[in-house]
């Protein structure tokens, strides 16, 4: 293996905390679910009564307990990336996780009540210079009005989000993290050899290629199980809240229509064949025969995506194996030799934020 020298370089921490066991931890999420009440016995039913002033106090408020309690999320998160393995890592992570939900279940009524805001009981705010700097906050969530459910409902699925979709992300995370490529006779970690596929040598690229196609296929029957849950955990959550298409949600937290995500999505999959013929790392170094032989990045075997579909209609779902999400994008058969191909890559699990629905939208997306 080439020395990069980075490998001993770490994350600090302490400047967080001093270890997962810190009291401090503890005290903070205490702290911010007495927050969370206080807030909601304060302004619970008056959002749309605030006068400026009060309204931008009241944000201002919001924001000093969101960075209050993004200390300890933002730590485990850290924490558990760095040894997925350590049980420490894992307790502390399930417990933010679970301070998060009940301090979310608080907060529940402030998004809520901020989406249903009408443009008369707005227009005083923005035009407001201290309370207009939380327009885009506003704006954003009266975005989700037509897809709020009950407060009541969503109470309770900010409750169970600690054992939802979140908690099989983190499995499959930890099971992608325990995959072990074997490359010249040594066990590596999956994202060292991964970053092999970039390398300069050609025999170097295949070699990590195919290393990381044979160890992704140990137990790719709990990684695929773990994929299909997920997906039609999504499905099922899109279904009360009238997402039009499956890709939605995504569309609205990333702040684009799905006139202009869905071109892309279409675009992609139908010129995968063509990367290898133009891409100028690989013209002229693979033979005809092997650039036909080789698949499309995001499809098996046979050069066609195998998967199944769960629900029917505009909020069907593509149930796809698992070997296209470990933490980036591998191949399980023939593998493509290009030295700079950009591969999908799973975004790290974020920090819980005050209210759990918002960590809902951006799982179910």
């Amino acid at each position: 293996m080439k020395q990069t020298g980075a490998e001993s370089v770490l994350w600090d921490l302490s400047e967080l905390f001093a270890s997962p066991t810190d009291p401090e931890i503890e005290a903070t999420l205490m702290a911010g679910m007495e927050d969370a009440r206080a807030f909601e016995a304060d302004y619970k039913g008056r959002l749309g009564l605030l006068p400026p002033a009060e309204f931008a106090a009241m944000m201002a408020r919001l924001e000093e307990i969101q960075d209050r309690v993004s200390r300890p999320s933002i730590y485990a998160s850290l924490l558990h990336t760095q040894d997925t393995a350590d049980p420490a890592n894992g307790r502390l992570v399930a417990r933010v996780d679970e301070a998060g939900a009940e301090r979310g279940r608080h907060l529940v009524f402030f998004h809520l009540e901020l989406a249903d805001l009408t443009d008369e009981q707005v227009a005083p705010l923005y035009a407001d210079r201290e309370a207009g700097r939380y327009r885009h906050t506003v704006e954003e969530a009266r975005k989700y009005r037509p897809h709020n459910l009950s407060e009541v409902e969503e109470r309770l699925l900010t409750e169970r989000s600690p054992v939802s979709t979140g908690a099989w992300v983190r499995l499959f995370e930890e099971l992608s993290a325990s995959i072990k490529p074997e490359l010249e006779g040594q066990k590596i970690g999956l994202e060292q050899v991964l970053a092999l596929l970039r390398d300069d040598d050609r025999a170097t690229r295949e070699k990590a290629s195919l290393s990381v196609t044979e160890a992704l296929r140990e137990d790719i029957r709990t990684r695929a199980y773990i994929l299909n849950v997920v997906l039609q955990d999504k499905a099922i959550d899109d279904r009360p809240r009238k997402h039009p298409t499956r890709i939605s949600a995504r569309n609205r937290a990333n702040e684009t229509s799905h006139e202009a995500a869905e071109p892309r999505v279409e675009a992609g999959p139908g010129r995968h064949p063509q990367a290898p013929r133009h891409s100028p790392h690989t013209r002229g170094r693979l033979h005809p025969a092997r650039r036909a032989s080789s698949p499309p990045h995001a499809t098996g075997p046979s050069g066609v995506m195998p998967a199944r579909t769960a629900g029917s209609g505009p909020r069907a779902v593509a149930v796809l194996p698992a070997w296209l999400f470990t933490s980036r994008q591998a191949m399980p058969a023939k593998p493509l030799l290009s030295s700079k191909r950009k591969s999908a890559r799973v975004t790290p699990r974020q920090p819980r934020a005050l209210c759990a629905s918002n960590a809902r939208r951006r799982h179910s997306s």
